[in-house]
């Protein structure tokens, strides 16, 4: 448990990987339009911009003894040593020297079986940390699962692939059973990563959200992403055989 409480949060002065991660894409795809208008001047600004926040990222939030991307704080001038999905975003929007994936990748593994983060059978835990606050365990937001999946995947490693496929699987696993078992025929927009396909836990400011755009986003993406054929009907008579291989999804 961390002392303190969100009053205490100093947001402004926490470097983030995934916002500088997606910072680095963004330029990356501007420099790429840029190419497709024949603007040589522009384009090369832009390459010039993520080529720089590369560098930036790696120098400043890799961190060689932890095998994994860390945000850092600004105020006590050193890497935060916590858990979060995010740790690994640039992964997915490749924002790290390809010429040693395979080094990363390895690195990345190892950190997480070794926080044992996958071993929980709904899902990847936004921390490690269990407090009342919903961005802690036991919730898992359908975001981050989405990150994680296309950042291993986006590897092309196939121990990454096969974790990603894992850690998809269990997701789908946990939204159809929470779906079809508490008959509210309904998506959340969190659950929980230890339930039996519970929808997630709120911390009191407002009441568990259903909808939900980015649940159902998510879901029909890893659908898509694995080629999955099932139709809603096939999945209504399977939810309870998908839930007992939910209960088995422990890597």
């Amino acid at each position: 448990m961390i002392a303190g409480n969100i009053t205490h949060t100093k947001t402004r002065s926490i470097v983030p990987v995934e916002l500088n991660a997606l910072i680095f894409w963004n330029a990356k795809i501007l420099g790429e339009f840029y190419r497709e208008l024949n603007n040589t001047i522009k384009a090369l600004e832009y390459e010039v911009i993520a080529t720089e926040w590369k560098d930036a990222v790696n120098a400043v939030l890799w961190n060689e003894e932890v095998g994994a991307w860390l945000d850092f704080d600004l105020l006590n001038q050193k890497k935060r040593n916590y858990f979060y999905p995010t740790n690994i975003s640039p992964l997915w929007t490749g924002c790290y020297d390809k010429n040693r994936t395979d080094y990363f990748v390895t690195r990345i593994l190892k950190y997480l079986k070794e926080n044992e983060v996958l071993t929980t059978p709904g899902g990847v835990p936004t921390t490690l940390m269990k407090t009342d606050e919903q961005w802690d365990q036991p919730n898992a937001w359908p975001p981050l699962q989405y990150m994680m999946v296309k950042s291993l995947q986006n590897t092309d490693n196939e121990d990454a692939k096969v974790m990603a496929a894992k850690i998809a699987s269990k997701w789908l696993c946990t939204n159809f059973v929470a779906y079809y078992g508490d008959k509210q025929y309904k998506m959340y927009e969190k659950y929980l990563v230890n339930g039996d396909g519970k929808k997630g836990e709120s911390s009191g400011e407002y009441e568990i959200q259903d909808g939900f755009g980015w649940t159902n986003g998510i879901v029909l993406e890893f659908l898509q992403l694995y080629k999955s054929t099932a139709s809603t009907e096939e999945w209504k008579i399977t939810a309870n055989s998908c839930y007992k291989e939910y209960k088995k999804l422990i890597i």
